[in-house]
C-alpha cells in the first residue's frame, strides 16, 4: 500500500478550514433555529466530518 505524504494532515486541516468557511458563509438559517436544534445539527455535522476524515 502506498504511504501518504507527511503533509497529509496539513491538507486535511486545510480542507476542514475551507469547508467551515464556506458553510458558515451560507448558514444564516442558524438564527431561525432554536439553540437546542442548532446544537444537535452542529453535532451531527461534526460527526459526519469525523467519519469522512477517518475513512
Amino acid at each position: 500500500m502506498r504511504q501518504l505524504p507527511q503533509c497529509q494532515w496539513y491538507l486535511d486541516e486545510v480542507l476542514v478550514q475551507i469547508h467551515s468557511s464556506v458553510y458558515n458563509h451560507f448558514a444564516h438559517q442558524r438564527n431561525i433555529e432554536s439553540r437546542a436544534r442548532f446544537k444537535s445539527l452542529r453535532d451531527a455535522a461534526l460527526l459526519d466530518w469525523c467519519e469522512l476524515i477517518a475513512a
